[in-house]
Parts: C-alpha cells; structure tokens; sequence
C-alpha cells in the first residue's frame, strides 16, 4: 500500500491556509483527520495543529501536511479548495466505494432511518 496521500491544494486554499499559520503561530502545520461517515462519504478533517512523531509527514510548498495511517488506509486523494469563505474537502476513497459505516444497519436500506444527518440515501 502506498504510504502517502495524494493532496491537490487550489491556489486560493494554500494562500489561505499560509495566512491562518502566519497569523496562529502556536501552530506549525495543517493536520487531515479521517472519520467514517455515512451514506457512503467519508469524513477528512482539516485542522492547525503540530506536528507528531508518530504522523506522517507530507509538503506542500511551504505548507507541512500531517496524517496518520487511519487516513492513508481509507482515503487515496485529497483535495482542498476554498470557496464562500471556507475551506471544501473532497476525499476519494482507496477502494473506489464507502458502505454505510453505521453497525447498526443491517442493510443499506436502513440507511436513512439510521443516518439521520444524511441528507441523501446510501444506494
């Protein structure tokens, strides 16, 4: 398995990303946190944070990225975009798909009734 993420940054986002650590210097890098979701997406975190002995460690520019292996065995690419005044993450998944990650569901037809803040079904 690779052992890297691949990360895309628009232009907009690394700016702004550059602007929010020269401003919170307490911070020195820019931490993606994956989380199981619902309804077949996963869910990346985007925080300031420090880095970890124990994370793995990517660069963009000069933007430090840090992740841990629950991320790199998840989720293939990354990318990040700023628009309306906020940061997007989209995440693709490393096998191409996401089940319902709720053990509550017996089947993915549950799924709506189970996943309340879902939006949409799981099929």
């Amino acid at each position: 398995m690779d052992n890297k993420v691949k990360i895309k940054i628009s232009e907009k986002a690394y700016d702004k990303i550059m602007e929010l650590l020269n401003i919170h210097k307490e911070y020195d890098c820019v931490r993606f946190s994956y989380s199981p979701g619902c309804c077949k997406s996963p869910k990346v975190s985007i925080l300031l944070d420090n880095a970890d002995n124990i994370d793995i460690i990517d660069k963009i520019e000069n933007i430090t990225l840090i992740y841990d292996d629950n991320l790199i065995n998840n989720i293939r690419e990354i990318q990040l975009i700023y628009k309306n005044n906020s940061f997007a993450v989209k995440a693709l998944p490393r096998n191409n798909e996401f089940s319902c990650n709720n053990k509550n569901h017996n089947d993915d037809s549950s799924c709506d009734r189970v996943c309340s803040k879902c939006s949409k079904k799981c099929n």
